[in-house]
């Protein structure tokens, strides 16, 4: 069985995610995730385990166990829940969406416009300054600075924790 070594971005996102649990932990930081985001990383943790065989069964548990407590139980992560309200306030996304000329033909999923209109919701409350979706999609980057509307995007890669 192979297991998963992590390449040097991994490492280097490994720390900044590091970071902002230590901010949640901390009371600085408070950290939404869309429940469709939760269900996409069960997913990908069990397609680790049984197609790809990158970890043994007893990690899987282990990993499994803890993002239910961690996540589904928000202890660490807030599960934000999708309504009908995102997705009536998708609209103006749908139509930068396919109006934004694109870098290398990159283009938001269904789940990136919802992600970008409950981030839009969020704004609302907590303020513009306050919220950034951060996101390893150039698109979404692309799409949130294309108005003011939208909330702050910013690539992982050059988020910098407080």
């Amino acid at each position: 069985m192979k297991y998963h070594q992590k390449d040097q971005e991994e490492g280097r996102l490994a720390t900044k995610v590091k970071k902002l649990f230590e901010e949640k932990r901390m009371g600085t930081s408070f950290l939404f995730v869309a429940n469709f985001c939760i269900a996409e990383t069960f997913n990908t943790l069990a397609r680790y385990f049984y197609e790809e065989k990158l970890i043994p069964e007893k990690a899987y548990g282990s990993y499994k166990e803890a993002l239910h407590e961690d996540v589904v139980g928000g202890k660490i992560l807030y599960s934000y829940e999708l309504s009908r309200r995102h997705i009536l306030g998708a609209d103006d996304i749908f139509k930068t969406e396919h109006t934004l000329s694109r870098r290398n033909g990159d283009s938001l999923s269904t789940f990136d416009i919802l992600l970008i209109s409950m981030g839009m919701d969020i704004t609302r409350v907590v303020g513009k300054g306050n919220l950034k979706i951060l996101v390893k999609e150039n698109r979404i980057v692309d799409v949130c600075r294309s108005s003011s509307e939208f909330p702050l995007a910013v690539h992982i890669e050059k988020f910098s924790p407080s």
